[in-house]
């Protein structure tokens, strides 16, 4: 396998589904990812090594060889690579889907993991031969590739014998509120947050956005906004050189509640975690593009 990076660019129509399939890439060697999300779907095919992925901070999903992974929009994920790590990624949005299309499961869903089967493998190393060899009319082939890998992934996520786990989310369009509300603590533009304020954009209760929380992440208001703070914390310590009493202040909280909660949750003290992370050889690389750029 060799590193390639294509933008097939392309929509069609696929089990009473509108699907638009946006950059293709064949990593060889894949590299650790820092917390992020992305505003489209994201499939992740896992040749060799095995990936950990920490979702919405609280959760880890282990995509090992042979799997592949379906990342929901708006879901909090950091990557953690085996060495040797090898794998494709194809960014993909279902733009519409009709009431009993079985894509409609895939705008709702969290994450969906499967086991890939030889089939599989076959497509997507046709996909990128032919993007490789870039022979004439090799586009049209890769979009109808592409719509038979999706279909492929359909049949597996549809049958009950699969080993996949899927976690689903209340409403993709409440996530989606949820996250980018969340989001304005990485902006470190000074703003409160409050669940108040969030059930109003919501035109929930509070008592409703509690119980949304609760549900789809597993934790309160206040949970889910110390765990954003601390993956802050935890980002700027290892890709700046800022000190904690700056981090603290970019987090919109004191300097000693910095340590106190971070030192809870990562067990050491921030400035111990940064000369750890130091010592270990720094920060992992950015691998992927921001979330606004084309899927």
């Amino acid at each position: 396998m060799k590193w390639m990076k294509y933008d097939a660019d392309c929509e069609m129509r696929v089990m009473g589904a509108t699907v638009y399939i946006g950059i293709l890439y064949a990593k060889p060697d894949r590299a650790p990812v820092h917390a992020h999300h992305h505003s489209f779907l994201e499939l992740q095919f896992q040749k060799e090594g095995t990936i950990d992925f920490m979702m919405d901070f609280r959760e880890t999903v282990r995509v090992s060889p042979g799997e592949w992974i379906l990342l929901g929009k708006g879901v909090y994920h950091e990557e953690n690579v085996s060495e040797n790590s090898a794998g494709y990624i194809i960014r993909v949005d279902v733009r519409a889907a009709e009431k009993d299309s079985p894509f409609a499961e895939w705008r709702r869903a969290a994450w969906i993991r499967g086991e890939a089967d030889p089939e599989v493998w076959r497509i997507l190393g046709k996909i990128f031969s032919e993007v490789d060899e870039a022979r004439p009319g090799y586009a049209d082939v890769v979009r109808s590739l592409c719509a038979i890998l999706l279909v492929r992934l359909i049949r597996q996520t549809s049958s009950t014998d699969q080993s996949q786990r899927r976690r689903g989310s209340h409403s993709s369009d409440d996530r989606t509120i949820i996250d980018e509300y969340f989001d304005r603590v990485f902006r470190a533009d000074g703003s409160q947050l409050s669940v108040g304020e969030l059930a109003g954009m919501m035109r929930f209760s509070a008592r409703q956005v509690s119980r949304i929380l609760q549900n789809d992440y597993g934790m309160t208001f206040s949970q889910k906004l110390r765990a954003t703070r601390m993956k802050l914390a935890e980002h700027l310590l290892l890709h700046t050189d800022l000190p904690v009493r700056d981090i603290s202040g970019r987090c919109g909280i004191s300097p000693a509640y910095l340590n106190r909660c971070f030192r809870e949750q990562y067990g050491v003290l921030p400035s111990q975690f940064r000369r750890e992370q130091t010592e270990r050889g720094g920060a992992p690389e950015r691998e992927h593009e921001n979330e606004t750029d084309k899927l």
